[in-house]
């Protein structure tokens, strides 16, 4: 109808755009009223026992729309939407020197998040505010009791406060806000879309099962503090993600997977593109089915390109074991409890200003970069989760050499003031926070062209006396030591084979010690860095809603390492080929 009556169509699209922008004056105007006045309350009302009063609250609150769709062989799986309201409640007791933060003791409780009373998910004040302020109550009294506990260990033991590094560092005050796309979901649209991705799958009878997941969180975050500080900033993304499952002839499970991350739906390439790559999939697949099982060990020269380059990139800059992350060590109330917590967690800081990688790469931050070569940046943001605005770039590697972490509002002994990297992240469609990247550029000074950094693998792995090399050109997302889409390199004739069933010892900040080459091209990887959520079954972790940390490296889109260890993965005793084979697969043979 809006198509051919054009006094029509102009009325509608007016009442679109005018009826969500009241409705989100409305929601901003409820929010902040109830955020606001339950802090005001608090901070000059709280007092408990023999507790010092809080000198400092902060509220933060994420408002989000969630859509999900999933589709296998062009019928819908699942189609649902939900809203979802989100609380994350700090409350710190004694003074930014110290405070009952970054104190480790048996009775501790969790201090920022938790309890019983839901959000509402309407624009309803006293439901909000009833949430506050049960939380707070909860949150504060465990505050008041820990910062007891901290001064009397402090006092035990003889140890002056002001020797401490600050638990807390201070920040400008900050008013802004931000929003964001304003995308308006059409169920309808997506479904179609997907029912139609999904059912390319249909003339590949080789396939087992696969699946196309379209997931969208349109997020506003609302976050107010006791230092004035009053900040709203979208968080949004969407996800396409497509995945195939087969049988190998000796019961091995072989899977694959597409997945493409923007911030908007309307980013997302259109289906046409899609038909293509699932035609590479498919293909790629039917031909990891007949492929040579590795066995034995690998320890030599490996190259990354595309995909497995960038996620190597990520994993090995911000992995678990040592990330470029300011870590407080936390002070702890028993010897033992240090024992039991493991190594020092900001190990890497005694690294400042020494070679932590190799001497051609250079790493920086780029938290306000909204889009590289046209491609839009999911990691882009222009204020934190701490109301911090983070600097244009924050120089973290420097031809090897570490000259910087990100960091928050709690400082460390080598890092003391905040970079603005508190960032809200997505789990299962509602939000919370961690220190963590947003755009991160990684360039190298020793660039060749995709072809000579093949041969330089080649020419490394004869040197090393072996028969072939190693490529990878896809791995599971955010896993980087699980490669998909693996070759062996014949050294004689640069023929590449591909292999399955096969996997690296590790990857962390180290594995970058050993590059010693890039590409001449730069590429833009959007991702969700895994922060938990749930996984498993065909969708995995398409389901529920999205979860993750929204990240964009920008880097060579292929690098080479001089050294990795590589295994063959033991077959799984239990995987054997179905009796009775797959009907759709008959089905469509005939």
């Amino acid at each position: 109808m809006i198509y051919t009556i054009k006094k029509i169509a102009i009325t509608f699209v007016i009442l679109i755009a005018i009826i969500p922008f009241a409705q989100g004056q409305k929601t901003d105007t409820v929010i902040w009223k109830a955020l606001n006045d339950e802090l005001s309350r608090n901070i000059n009302h709280l007092s408990y026992l023999d507790y010092q009063k809080p000198f400092f609250i902060g509220y933060a609150l994420g408002s989000s729309e969630n859509a999900i769709v999933l589709g296998s062989l062009g019928a819908i799986v699942m189609s649902n939407e939900n809203k979802i309201k989100s609380e994350m409640i700090r409350v710190m007791v004694g003074n930014y020197q110290i405070c009952d933060e970054n104190f480790e003791n048996e009775n501790n409780s969790v201090r920022y998040t938790g309890g019983n009373i839901l959000l509402p998910i309407d624009d309803d004040y006293y439901g909000i505010r009833r949430t506050l302020w049960i939380q707070t109550d909860k949150v504060y009294k465990a505050a008041g009791e820990t910062y007891k506990n901290k001064i009397y260990i402090l006092k035990r033991n003889n140890i002056p406060t002001d020797s401490l590094v600050p638990d807390f560092g201070k920040a400008p005050v900050s008013k802004l806000k931000f929003e964001g796309s304003g995308y308006l979901y059409n169920k309808k649209e997506w479904e179609n879309r997907v029912r139609e991705i999904s059912a390319y799958f249909s003339k590949y009878p080789d396939i087992d099962d696969s699946g196309v997941s379209f997931r969208f969180a349109k997020v506003n975050t609302y976050l107010v503090n006791s230092e004035g500080t009053e900040v709203k900033s979208p968080v949004d993304a969407a996800i396409i993600s497509v995945a195939a499952f087969s049988t190998a002839s000796d019961g091995a499970r072989l899977s694959s997977k597409i997945e493409v991350v923007v911030p908007t739906p309307n980013d997302i390439p259109a289906n046409e593109w899609f038909k293509q790559e699932v035609d590479k999939l498919a293909k790629h697949l039917i031909n990891l089915k007949n492929a040579e099982t590795f066995n034995g060990n690998y320890t030599g020269p490996v190259m990354f390109t595309g995909q497995a380059a960038s996620e190597l990139i990520a994993g090995s800059l911000f992995s678990q074991e040592d990330p470029l992350i300011a870590i407080r060590e936390p002070l702890y109330a028993d010897r033992n409890m240090k024992i039991f917590a493991g190594n020092n967690p900001n190990s890497l800081e005694t690294k400042l200003n020494k070679k932590v990688i190799s001497n051609d790469l250079t790493v920086k931050a780029l938290p306000q970069l909204k889009a590289f070569e046209g491609v839009k940046l999911i990691g882009h943001y222009d204020v934190d989760a701490d109301g911090v605005v983070p600097p244009q770039e924050v120089l973290l590697v420097e031809n090897g050499v570490l000259k910087s972490l990100l960091c928050d509002r709690t400082p460390t002994r080598m890092v003391p003031q905040s970079n603005g990297h508190r960032r809200f992240a997505l789990f299962n469609g509602a939000v919370s926070y961690l220190t963590g990247p947003g755009v991160i550029e990684v360039s190298g000074k020793k660039q060749n062209t995709e072809a000579e950094l093949k041969q330089k693998l080649i020419e490394k792995a004869k040197e090393e006396g072996l028969d072939f090399a190693i490529l990878v050109k896809q791995v599971i997302h955010n896993t980087p030591t699980f490669p998909v889409e693996i070759y062996k390199v014949s050294v004689s004739d640069g023929k590449e084979t591909l292999i399955r069933s096969a996997g690296f010892n590790s990857v962390s900040l180290s594995t970058l010690r050993k590059c010693i080459g890039t590409s001449n091209r730069k590429v833009a990887y959007n991702m969700l860095m895994s922060v938990g959520g749930n996984a498993g079954g065909l969708f995995g972790s398409f389901i529920p809603e999205i979860s993750g940390l929204p990240v964009s490296v920008i880097s060579p889109d292929a690098l080479l390492i001089e050294e990795m260890e590589m295994e063959g993965s033991p077959k799984n005793l239990s995987e054997e080929k179905p009796i009775v084979p797959n009907p759709v697969s008959e089905l469509i043979k005939k």
